[in-house]
């Protein structure tokens, strides 16, 4: 069926279309005889109104045959007028349609592609699914998209698409029956929407759902399988009504296979554009299987790549009651680094990441040779001016066996490398944090948060809570640590932060014999102010003997200014063991150090080690300036809790 020269207000309506064009989908566009895409195309005008108010409803749109190669696209718009002209083709409604068995081994395919010369659509309430006969089996790096609508940026038209309600995957309308699959050992890949648009208006993506996949691929990036893609306009997503990627009941609603090395699932993805919402969404049920012990599929649930403004604002990666709901389930022995974050934002110029929720996500991994960065991570920030805010982290967790730490240990809150200032980590919570490899020897790291970033006085670091970061072995080596907070080089101010360390998410000790931080600050510029540490649990075993940290202060900057702080450091040993320090200084340059509490009474409680010395017990000027410090216990009311 094919649309052009001014056709409007047509209504093609209870249609069983069936082709079996295998023309490819693309976004360069073609109006020659022989090679338009598509069951149904809407192309250009010889007119001067284009093909307008058109309406595709309650159709099944679909392939002749149910082997092979089968229809590379159902719905296909493409208008070669000038961009924004009334030429163009604008108010076309695709609305509860069935698109299915739209496949092709080789070349791209698309059950809707709308092209440039397109606007103002609403795509509404179509479901798109394979027939439980069909077989996609890919022999060729052929991408594979639900919805490609990609009229591309333009600030004076190419936008003002409706796109809610639809349905992709399954074997059924509305994703259901079995799952919608895909093979291939070739590096192809799979969208569930591929959105390019202008920003002359507002594009909306509300209440699709994308689940019931079972995808397996040989491509090696973090693309390979992607929800949504967000390549370019002022979009919103999920503003209204949150889109659903995978199911919140349910493990392995998307099931992704690797069959090489960092292959991946991307929830959602925003990879330029100008102003960006994506919010109220939900990314959850997701496996990651590895055809191979060699072979590390990773993991993105938003990825903030590009754009200028992108708001990331409460949503759910993983969930708050579904356990493993984003699993690493192979256990895989790969040196090429697993990377398993809720959110991660790498390019882009100011994004906010605000009242998040990053819950049960864990990993398998087998790996343990050395420091390999695997890495489970409820935000990471690497490029962009960021405010991380009002998010909740917990119920992360790993089996690496790797020693790596610093911005990449094994289990992280958040991660923020970025050098690009003003950074804001504010009102934060995160717990629940574990190395849940109970027999390991080795010497796997647990971090709540690590700043390696931005220089300036405008960085700030407040009002996050951290506890219950655990290491499950009481059998690790020396390398083994659990942080609250590594703050590593950069500037900030760090005030009112709340830190427990040394017990689980349920009040009980750590026994483990581990290197534990409250706060640890290397060359970072820091401004701490009233902040509570409190190092915990009893018990403690005695090898190694590892020592403990309220806060350490591990390299001099130009000034830190330490002041009205709680340092509380009551982990107590078995027997013999570790030292547990409320304070120790590797250098006491350029410190304004005063006005603090200072408490301990553990087994193996020191007050303070002084460049490598240990001081038993405060007194007035122990260092240079530190006066007016006081002793007592703090009377915490519940610091075993949370």
């Amino acid at each position: 069926i094919l649309l052009r020269n001014d056709a409007q207000s047509n209504n093609i309506v209870y249609v069983d279309v069936k082709a079996s064009n295998l023309n490819p989908a693309s976004n360069a566009g073609t109006q020659t005889n022989g090679a338009v895409p598509g069951a149904i195309a809407i192309l250009s005008t010889t007119g001067i109104g284009g093909n307008d108010n058109n309406l595709i409803t309650n159709c099944d749109i679909h392939s002749v045959n149910n082997t092979g190669n089968l229809l590379n696209v159902g719905i296909y718009a493409y208008n070669a007028t000038t961009v924004g002209s009334p030429a163009n083709n604008d108010n076309n409604t695709i609305i509860n349609n069935n698109i299915f068995d739209v496949f092709h081994a080789t070349t791209a395919s698309a059950a809707i592609d709308v092209l440039v010369g397109n606007n103002t659509y609403t795509i509404t309430g179509n479901s798109i699914y394979k027939s439980p006969t069909t077989t996609y089996s890919y022999t060729g790096a052929a991408n594979s998209r639900g919805l490609w609508i990609t009229p591309n940026a333009s600030a004076v038209a190419s936008s003002g698409f409706v796109i809610s309600d639809n349905f992709i995957g399954g074997t059924e309308p509305a994703c259901g029956g079995a799952m919608f699959t895909g093979t291939s050992t070739f590096a192809n890949i799979f969208n569930g929407m591929d959105i390019s648009v202008g920003t002359f208006s507002n594009t909306s993506i509300q209440n699709n759902t994308i689940t019931n996949i079972n995808w397996t691929t040989s491509n090696t990036g973090s693309t390979a399988l992607v929800g949504i893609n967000i390549a370019a306009g002022n979009v919103n997503v999920g503003t209204t009504t949150g889109n659903l990627i995978g199911s919140s009941s349910l493990n392995g609603a998307i099931s992704f296979t690797a069959n090489a090395n960092t292959g991946g699932v991307i929830g959602i993805r925003v990879g330029a554009g100008n102003v960006i919402n994506v919010a109220n969404n939900t990314i959850s049920g997701i496996d990651l299987i590895a055809t191979t012990n060699t072979v590390t599929p990773v993991f993105n649930g938003i990825n903030v790549a590009g754009g200028t403004t992108v708001n990331v604002t409460s949503n759910t990666i993983g969930s708050s009651t579904l356990v493993n709901s984003i699993h690493g389930v192979s256990r895989t022995t790969s040196t090429s680094v697993q990377t398993i974050r809720g959110i991660i934002v790498n390019g882009g110029t100011t994004t906010t990441a605000q009242n998040n929720l990053i819950a049960n996500m864990h990993t398998n991994i087998a790996y343990n040779a050395g420091a390999v960065a695997h890495t489970v991570a409820g935000i990471a920030v690497t490029l962009s001016s960021c405010t991380v805010s009002g998010n909740t982290i917990r119920n992360l967790s790993s089996t690496s066996q790797s020693t790596s730490g610093g911005a990449n240990p094994s289990v992280i809150g958040i991660s923020y490398t970025s050098t690009a200032a003003p950074a804001v980590i504010r009102g934060n919570t995160m717990h629940s944090l574990i190395n849940a490899n109970s027999t390991t020897t080795s010497g796997p790291v647990v971090a709540g948060l690590y700043y390696g970033g931005a220089s300036g006085a405008n960085n700030l670091i407040e009002r996050n809570n951290i506890h219950s970061l655990v290491i499950k072995s009481t059998t690790v080596s020396s390398a083994a640590a659990i942080t609250g907070m590594d703050i590593a080089s950069g500037q900030a101010t760090i005030r009112n932060n709340m830190i427990r360390l040394g017990y689980d998410e349920a009040g009980n000790s750590i026994i483990t014999p581990c290197l534990v931080r409250g706060i640890s600050k290397n060359t970072n510029i820091a401004n701490m102010y009233h902040n509570s540490i409190y190092i915990g649990g009893v018990g403690v075993l005695s090898t190694p003997a590892a020592n403990t940290f309220a806060l350490q202060r591990t390299a001099a900057a130009a000034t830190d200014d330490i002041r009205n702080n709680i340092f509380v450091n009551n982990r107590s040993n078995a027997t013999t063991g570790g030292k547990h320090y409320q304070i120790s200084l590797s250098s006491t340059a350029t410190l304004n150090l005063n006005y603090n509490d200072y408490f301990g009474n553990g087994t193996g409680s020191v007050f303070a080690s002084n460049v490598g010395v240990d001081v038993p017990s405060y007194s007035a000027a122990w260092v240079a300036g530190d006066l007016n410090s006081q002793v007592g216990d703090p009377q915490f009311l519940n610091p075993t809790g949370d």
